[in-house]
């Protein structure tokens, strides 16, 4: 398992590329926000995917995000296709399939 790590500011995670860190974006009107983070596998690959806060949008692909800033819990699970990295976010911690 890896912690994910919360950044506040865009240019530090960006700078810092840490495996498994997160930022993420200002809520859309609709509740929705872009969760980045880099690959808990340490590949470096830097990805998006759309969430809703506590709820999970209609259109695919998107998560539930259970809106802990800290400890994220994300659902379902992501599968990274860029390196094959398949896995779970929860509770603020990444765990392989």
């Amino acid at each position: 398992m890896i912690r994910a790590i919360r950044y506040s500011m865009r240019g530090h995670w960006l700078t810092e590329a840490v495996a498994g860190s997160f930022w993420i974006d200002h809520r859309e009107n609709s509740g929705e926000r872009a969760f980045w983070y880099y690959c808990p596998c340490g590949c470096r690959t830097r990805n998006r995917i759309i969430v809703g806060e506590q709820f999970k949008p209609d259109w695919p692909p998107t998560w539930e995000w259970d809106g802990s800033w800290s400890d994220p819990t994300l659902l379902p699970s992501i599968n990274q296709t860029q390196c094959g990295w398949h896995g779970w976010l929860s509770l603020g911690y990444w765990e392989a399939i």
